[in-house]
């Protein structure tokens, strides 16, 4: 069996603690501060959509290898999902039974149908057609694969993005831009870049000082003109020019540094997706943000940084121990899981050949 590259699974380590602090903000109750504070809190929810990204581009990257869709996988995935949309009601049971609703429960006992974890439902879809997918993106030579990637920019990143609509423009949504980012990972894979280390690193750290420039300076216009206020973030959304080059450079510098294996980063990485899915439950979520890291009464800057980096580590810790726990109790269940999946996944194909012999 092939070694994980520990330079991608760092990568994805660093994207779940941008993507945690991206929550931080978004999800987080902060009391009216100044502007430093405003824009500190612009900072740290920088990374999120870039973190995203780089998942997607991941997925891309590797599903280029893939010829066929692993049931075993896929019914893993989902029970992985189910036991913390479980573990969440527990804690809503235990600790704010007022937030079940019809709504909530509906999210816990269907959260693919319900996109209680947009990224999950969104991923599914994916993973589902990535076979057919694979096999047109295979056929495509470079040129071609060129102007469907040109296509694809242009039609939901740069009309959306410059017309302001970087969210609805061209009926841009989550779905079809982890597509986009999945085909991404794909042609890096079939047609590696011939850009150097050196130009990679430079385009991170020139989109880290725009984007931060750009929130200093949005933050600073908002104080005198209201109808900026809702936008001192815009150039960090997904389709963001400075996103793209980000998340893709940032891909490529894991990919370009020599290859290594290391076997505590592989381990870390493994558990990633059972930190998103710990932080994220709609249960969990309200006891992280209203109960436990509370910014309503942060008013000093520093006190605001330190509060949110100790927030993102322990969130990462706990979750990462959660997710431990959680794959003994898969190890126990192992064989029972994997018997089902391979009786679903030969149920699939005899369904299908009793579908082609009466067509």
């Amino acid at each position: 069996m092939e070694k994980r590259n520990s330079n991608i699974e760092l990568l994805r380590i660093m994207a779940m603690f941008m993507i945690i602090g991206y929550h931080y903000v978004v999800h987080g109750h902060f009391a009216a501060g100044g502007l430093l504070n405003t824009t500190i809190l612009d900072i740290l929810s920088m990374g999120g959509k870039i973190g995203v990204s780089l998942f997607c581009i991941i997925m891309g990257y590797f599903g280029a290898n893939s010829k066929s869709i692993n049931f075993q996988k896929l019914l893993f995935t989902e029970l992985q999902v189910l036991f913390y949309s479980y573990l969440g009601f527990g804690c809503a049971l235990l600790f704010i039974p007022n937030a079940i609703t019809l709504k909530t429960l509906a999210n816990t006992f269907f959260p693919i149908v319900t996109e209680h974890y947009w990224f999950f439902t969104a991923y599914i879809i994916v993973f589902c057609f990535s076979k057919f997918a694979n096999r047109f993106l295979e056929q495509l030579n470079k040129i071609d694969f060129i102007k469907l990637l040109v296509l694809c920019y242009i039609i939901w990143a740069v009309i959306p993005f410059f017309t302001v609509r970087e969210n609805s423009g061209m009926f841009w949504n989550q779905l079809i831009w982890f597509f986009v980012m999945y085909v991404s990972g794909f042609y890096l894979n079939k047609y590696p870049l011939r850009i150097k280390i050196k130009t990679h690193i430079l385009i991170v750290c020139l989109n880290i000082l725009f984007l931060v420039a750009s929130f200093i300076l949005l933050e600073v216009f908002a104080q005198k003109y209201s109808i900026i206020k809702n936008h001192t973030t815009y150039f960090r959304w997904s389709n963001s020019p400075f996103v793209i080059l980000g998340s893709i450079s940032m891909f490529e510098i894991a990919v370009l540094i020599k290859r290594k294996s290391i076997g505590l980063i592989n381990f870390v990485a493994s558990g990633v997706f059972g930190i998103y899915l710990f932080h994220e439950n709609v249960f969990i979520r309200l006891l992280l943000w209203e109960r436990i890291f509370d910014g309503a009464n942060i008013s000093s800057g520093l006190v605001l940084i330190g509060h949110a980096t100790l927030a993102v580590l322990l969130i990462f810790c706990a979750g990462m121990i959660v997710e431990l726990l959680r794959k003994q109790i898969e190890r126990l269940l192992n064989r029972i899981i994997n018997m089902a999946g391979m009786r679903s996944h030969i149920f699939i194909e005899r369904f299908i050949e009793t579908i082609e012999r009466n067509i």
